[in-house]
């Protein structure tokens, strides 16, 4: 469906393994929040299949421990793996102020 429509087809960062865009469109949630000068994940906020049973054991976690640490680590691969299918840009929505500013620091 996408060689007919390049915006016909959504996905997250499994569904777009081994493709090139020219560009993407990234929408960075509430899952993976920049904090207090770390990086926090929101387990309800998880929602691929590919790692459900590790956002549900972290969302039973208290206090957050390794399942939160693990999934921490699965979200921010998967933002990465989405930021290099873009060959010439990206374009990113951050809600969040502390993570977009955080975001936007680094880039210098």
């Amino acid at each position: 469906r996408i060689a007919d429509d390049p915006l016909g087809e959504v996905g997250c960062s499994y569904a777009v393994r081994g493709f090139d865009y020219d560009y993407v469109g990234i929408l960075w949630l509430e899952d993976l929040r920049w904090e207090k000068g770390t990086w926090k994940v929101n387990p309800t906020f998880v929602h691929e299949t590919g790692i459900r049973d590790l956002a549900h054991e972290a969302r039973e976690e208290s206090p957050p421990g390794s399942k939160h640490a693990a999934l921490r680590e699965r979200v921010a691969q998967s933002y990465r793996i989405l930021f290099s299918r873009a060959l010439k840009g990206a374009y990113v929505w951050i809600p969040d102020r502390a993570t977009r500013e955080y975001l936007l620091d680094s880039l210098g």
